[in-house]
């Protein structure tokens, strides 16, 4: 068939890599992204570049690492570059209808090169001189209620402050999630059928605060909520062993939790906001399966990064470079893909995920088995930057890529706070600060 196909790119933040059914945990529930991973392929081991929104969002677009893109913290505000060679810009060059709906959090300048079609959710994207050019600002602001807008800095005295978690106080139909579900419907409702599109949805949750609408504040019940075997890393040892920044930092989030039930408790809206995220993907897939468009439709899932949410005791993110917050979910399903298969080949999110969609044509599996080999000679980006991951397979075994590189700082110019590994299929060689650390596997 030589019909150009669809992209759904589908990203959510920071969602830990084992908080899915189709990965086996005993309490989430994402029916789905569970049908996704049966209709397609699922990588168990895929990693960020960066556990920090902006540069790992940018390594997505850009196929660079953070050291090579510039962008190592949420500085993105600091760059007004332009980039002709993002994903979103070469398909829009190459006729896709083109929208990134949700949160972009990554440089303003690129998406309006990229997308011809954005709705912005979070106000991180927003012009600094005016916030009311964020799109679901405004909605709120349409609606009387822009007092009540809850992903940006809440007041002092927010119960989520000091909890991390609370019941919306908006209906569920004006929460984010609902405008990023609702605001992408519309546009596949009301796109051009004569191009091929690409839709970035990119939803802002289920980072902090954790604030589930009130009829689905009680979707799961703390009481049932399971925490592994390394809870007591911290409710024991207190995170004994670890470097000492990285040990204040931990202690720094944990401070808000005296006991595990209180942790407990707020994980619940943790993965409450999970499903419902779920829920709003699935009226996605529907439609398109309803309108015939699935069928040539590429579908991705994935996270800019991941959440302790539970691992080791604890909860959030931004302390080292651990598995739960390192890696990703990520999966992908197109007509005539291997289904309902996982790949436990080391993939990261700088990879060059999309060669054949550069080349406009449908994937097919003898693609996917070249794509695997590592090109001798880089693809060209802009301001004389190299693409800088390896390619992706799809069909075929799981030989893994040998390595890929991961970092992490706690300010961009804090040598004292930085990590940066090296991972391979059997350790990795992890440097924080002037130390380094060589572990196995098992090290997570």
């Amino acid at each position: 068939m030589s019909q150009r196909p669809n992209v759904l790119f589908l990203m959510s933040d920071q969602h830990n890599a084992g908080s899915m059914g189709c990965a086996g945990h005993p309490n989430v529930r994402t029916p789905n992204l569970d049908r996704l991973a049966e209709s397609g392929v699922r990588f168990t081991r895929a990693y960020c570049n960066n556990p920090i929104c902006s540069p790992s969002r940018i390594s997505y677009v850009s196929g660079q690492y953070p050291h090579t893109h510039r962008v190592v913290g949420n500085n993105n505000f600091e760059f007004q570059d332009r980039n002709p060679a993002t994903l979103g810009a070469t398909l829009r060059r190459h006729g896709y209808q083109t929208a990134m709906i949700g949160k972009g959090h990554m440089i303003r300048e690129w998406d309006e090169e990229a997308y011809e079609h954005l709705r912005y959710c979070d106000l991180c994207d927003a012009d600094r001189r005016d916030p009311r050019k964020n799109h679901y600002f405004k909605y709120l602001i349409d609606n009387g209620i822009g007092d009540m807008y809850e992903d940006g800095s809440l007041p002092r005295d927010h119960e989520a402050i000091s909890r991390k978690h609370a019941i919306s106080g908006l209906p569920y139909e004006h929460t984010n999630e609902a405008y990023t579900g609702r605001e992408s419907l519309e546009f596949l409702q009301g796109r051009d059928q004569r191009r091929p599109f690409f839709l970035h949805m990119s939803f802002e949750r289920p980072h902090p605060h954790w604030m589930p609408a009130a009829e689905h504040a009680d979707m799961y019940d703390p009481a049932d909520i399971e925490l592994g075997p390394d809870f007591m890393d911290w409710w024991e040892n207190r995170w004994a062993g670890r470097p000492e920044f990285v040990s204040k930092m931990a202690a720094n989030r944990m401070g808000m939790f005296e006991t595990i039930d209180e942790l407990k408790e707020a994980l619940a809206y943790h993965f409450a906001l999970v499903t419902v995220i779920d829920m709003e993907i699935g009226r996605v897939l529907d439609h398109l399966r309803e309108t015939g468009e699935l069928e040539n439709t590429i579908v991705v899932y994935t996270a800019d990064h991941g959440d302790f949410a539970g691992d080791h005791g604890i909860a959030d993110k931004n302390m080292g470079i651990y598995e739960s917050i390192h890696r990703v979910p990520w999966m992908i399903s197109y007509p005539g893909c291997p289904q309902g298969q996982t790949r436990d080949a080391i993939i990261e999110s700088c990879s060059r995920r999309w060669p054949n969609l550069r080349t406009s044509r449908r994937p097919t599996a003898s693609m996917a088995d070249r794509s695997s080999r590592r090109s001798r000679a880089p693809a060209r980006v802009s301001r004389g930057r190299w693409l800088s991951g390896t390619s992706l397979v799809i069909s075929g075994g799981s030989t893994p890529f040998g390595q890929i590189v991961t970092g992490w700082s706690t300010t961009p110019t804090n040598l004292v706070g930085r990590c940066m590994t090296t991972r391979l299929t059997r350790m990795r060689c992890a440097i924080c600060g002037m130390t380094k650390r060589i572990a196995g596997r098992g090290w997570n």
